[in-house]
């Protein structure tokens, strides 16, 4: 699947979860951390799903009506895609999957999370080298990955202009923060789906509230304003590249 198959059409996904977090981080300031926890809960939902639509992995059948879909799951079937095999996608997925598994206290957990996100938020997918021109370092990750001739191509035909290559190198940065979007996403997904208590109904046994789940002191609470900052750049990634979507379907 090439970047100009991309389907672009569901932005509304992006603008709920700004809206989930923007509601979590209040919250969170007044210290009803359940409910916050909730709401970031959602903002990363709809922007997983954002993604997974974006790349036609969720059916749109699913999109609206399945919140129950298995973001876990699509993160699977994501990094089997063409071109994320190609850069041995499915392998990074289990690699992690297998990782973050042989943890079994949540204060582990999310250790590993936070350094993997801020691993991956150092990294280029597209490099290039000093000697590189942007249009050279995108001939050569074209060619990577197993792109047709004829884009090829029409790359080379623009080396040296500069206008062009103001745009390839926009474009670079782009596409670099996509994928850095994507595996932060990945990461986020695991920890809302796998390792949140529930913060929506009270439990009739002990009479607890889901405000029980959480305190000050908890786990996830001592650390949430750093997720929100890490999903804060993560729609902001997503919304630049939805921004750009001309662009890149020109390519």
């Amino acid at each position: 699947m090439e970047l100009k198959e991309i389907d672009y059409s569901y932005y509304c996904f992006l603008q709920e979860a700004l809206i989930d977090l923007d509601a979590a981080e209040v919250l969170n300031d007044k210290e009803i951390y359940s409910k916050s926890v909730h709401l970031f809960k959602q903002s990363v939902e709809m922007s997983c799903k954002y993604l997974g639509l974006l790349w036609k992995i969720i059916p749109i059948s699913d999109g609206k009506k399945n919140i129950g879909y298995i973001l876990n799951k699509m993160f699977k079937d994501f990094f089997s895609i063409n071109v994320l095999k190609q850069i041995k996608g499915q392998f990074l997925f289990k690699q992690f999957e297998n990782e973050l598994n042989s943890y079994t206290s949540l204060e582990d957990k999310i250790e590993y999370l936070i350094g993997e996100i801020t691993t991956t938020l150092h990294l280029e997918v597209i490099k290039r080298k000093e000697s590189q021109t942007p249009i050279d370092s995108m001939i050569t990750f074209y060619r990577a990955m197993g792109f047709k001739d004829v884009d090829i191509e029409s790359l080379e035909k623009k080396r040296g202009n500069e206008k062009f290559e103001k745009e390839i190198e926009d474009h670079r940065t782009t596409v670099n923060n996509i994928g850095i979007c994507v595996l932060c996403q990945m990461f986020l997904s695991f920890l809302i789906w796998d390792n949140i208590e529930d913060t929506r109904y009270p439990d009739i046994t002990s009479s607890k509230t889901s405000m029980d789940n959480y305190s000050k002191s908890s786990v996830i609470t001592k650390n949430l304003t750093w997720f929100f900052n890490i999903q804060r750049k993560c729609l902001n990634m997503m919304i630049d590249f939805h921004q750009k979507k001309t662009w890149l379907k020109s390519i």
